[in-house]
């Protein structure tokens, strides 16, 4: 969970610091670069420690309903 907090805290700052909508750039990078398969359970409540919100946790499913 560590490594997530850390890459979801970096990744916020920086688009805070672009002044990027860092849920709306999530979910264009996955639909761009994301080319596997990520199906749950997830682990929301981990997840959420770690910094991702609520938005990010639905495009990840979106993933798993899509691909």
């Amino acid at each position: 969970m560590g490594h997530v907090a850390i890459g979801s805290h970096w990744f916020k700052y920086l688009c805070q610091q672009r002044k990027l909508d860092s849920e709306q750039l999530f979910r264009e990078l996955i639909n761009q670069y994301f080319t596997g398969r990520i199906c749950g359970p997830f682990h929301y409540e981990a997840r959420q420690r770690a910094g991702f919100s609520a938005a990010e946790l639905s495009a990840l499913e979106h993933l798993c309903h899509t691909r």
